[in-house]
C-alpha cells in the first residue's frame, strides 16, 4: 500500500522518453508509480525526440537504478512490453527490440523482484488501484479465484511472482491469462487482461464501484489526462500528481480536468497537426503500400493504424 501522506507522482508509459526525470527533481520526497512499458519507442519519437532503441535500453537502466536507491518510494509495474521480454514473445507479441532482445531480457528477468502487476493507495475516501492498462470484471472472474476489490492487487502480485518464479514463466497459466486481448488490440475477445484492456472496451464494460483506477497503455488524443467516474487515463507523456484528497495534478499543482467529451474516438488521418508539420516523411506510413492515407485507432502515438488505400490493418 503506498502512504497516502506523501505525493503520489504518476510515470505513464515511458517508452523510452526522459519526462520522469523532471517529475524526480520536482518531487525528491514523492512516491513514484511507474505504468510501465519503458522501452520500444514510437519511430515518430524516433524522428522528433531523437530517441533510438539504445538511448532507450540506457534510459531503462536509469529507471531500474532509481528503483533500487530509493526502495519502498518506487513501484515499477509491468506492462504489455515489459512482459514482451519479461514472459517472453509468445505471451504479448507486440513492437520489441529484436536486436537487444536477448539482453533486454535477461536486464528484466535479473531484476524480476523489482516489478509488480498492481499497487495501491487510499487517498481521503478514496481507494485507488494502479495498473497498466486496467481491471475487467469479466477477465478477474475467469482467472483469479475469490478476488473482491480489496484483495485484487495483492492477488494479482501473487499471481505474478508465482508466475515468474518458475524456469518458463511463459508457459505458466498466468501467461496465458496476460496474453488475452480485446478487440481493440487485434484480439477476439469482449475483455482483455490488466496488461492489454483498452479504453474503449473498458469505457463499454461495468466499473468497478468500490475503486478508483490509474492506468496508462491507451493512447490519448490530446496531451491531458481524461478522468471519467472510475477511470483516470493517464497516457499523455507526462508526468502527473495525485494529491491527499485523490485529485489528479499535473506536476505544477494545477488540476487536471477534461477537454473533450471524446477523447479515445479514431481519427481520420490522424497526423495531420502541428506536431509533424507540413513533411510528409516526418509522419506515419503504410508498411505494405507506403501510403499515408491512414486511419488512427486513438491518439497522436497509437499503435493501431488501418491503410484506406491498401486495406491494411496493421498493429506496430
Amino acid at each position: 500500500m503506498l502512504e497516502p501522506n506523501k505525493d503520489i507522482i504518476i510515470i505513464p508509459d515511458v517508452h523510452g522518453r526522459t519526462f520522469w526525470k523532471e517529475a524526480t527533481a520536482r518531487f525528491p520526497e514523492g512516491e513514484f508509480v511507474f505504468l510501465g512499458d519503458y522501452l520500444d519507442p514510437y519511430y515518430i519519437d524516433e524522428i522528433l525526440n531523437h530517441i533510438t532503441s539504445e538511448s532507450a535500453l540506457n534510459n531503462f537502466r536509469e529507471i531500474l537504478a532509481f528503483a533500487k536507491d530509493n526502495p519502498g518510494r518506487v513501484t515499477l509495474l509491468l506492462g504489455n512490453h515489459d512482459c514482451e521480454y519479461l514472459y517472453g514473445r509468445n505471451v504479448c507479441d507486440c513492437r520489441c527490440d529484436d536486436a537487444r532482445y536477448d539482453i533486454i531480457r535477461r536486464l528484466f528477468r535479473d531484476n524480476k523482484d523489482l516489478f509488480e502487476m498492481a499497487a495501491e493507495a487510499r487517498l481521503g475516501k478514496k481507494h485507488f488501484v494502479f495498473v497498466h492498462a486496467g481491471i475487467s470484471i469479466e477477465w478477474m472472474d475467469r482467472h483469479v479465484e475469490g478476488w473482491t476489490p480489496d484483495n485484487l492487487v495483492g492477488r494479482l502480485n501473487t499471481l505474478n511472482r508465482e508466475a515468474l518464479s518458475s524456469e518458463r514463466p511463459e508457459d505458466s497459466p498466468f501467461a496465458s491469462a496476460l496474453s488475452e486481448r480485446d478487440r481493440e488490440r487485434s484480439g477476439d475477445l469482449d475483455y482483455a487482461s490488466p496488461i492489454w484492456i483498452d479504453a474503449e472496451t473498458l469505457n463499454r464494460g461495468y466499473q468497478l464501484c468500490d475503486i478508483y483506477q490509474v492506468v496508462g497503455h491507451s493512447a490519448i488524443r490530446y496531451m491531458e489526462p481524461v478522468i471519467t467516474s472510475r477511470v483516470f487515463y493517464t497516457d499523455c507523456m507526462k508526468a502527473l500528481r495525485l494529491d491527499e484528497d485523490g485529485v489528479l495534478r499535473n506536476l505544477d499543482g494545477k488540476r487536471c480536468v477534461n477537454r473533450d467529451k471524446n477523447p479515445f474516438a479514431p481519427m481520420a488521418n490522424g497526423y495531420d497537426c502541428h506536431l509533424f508539420g507540413d513533411d510528409a516523411f516526418s509522419r506515419p506510413y503504410c508498411r505494405t503500400c507506403g501510403s499515408h492515407n491512414i486511419y488512427v485507432r486513438g491518439g497522436v502515438m497509437a499503435d493501431h493504424w488501418y491503410c484506406r488505400d491498401c486495406g491494411k490493418d496493421e498493429v506496430i
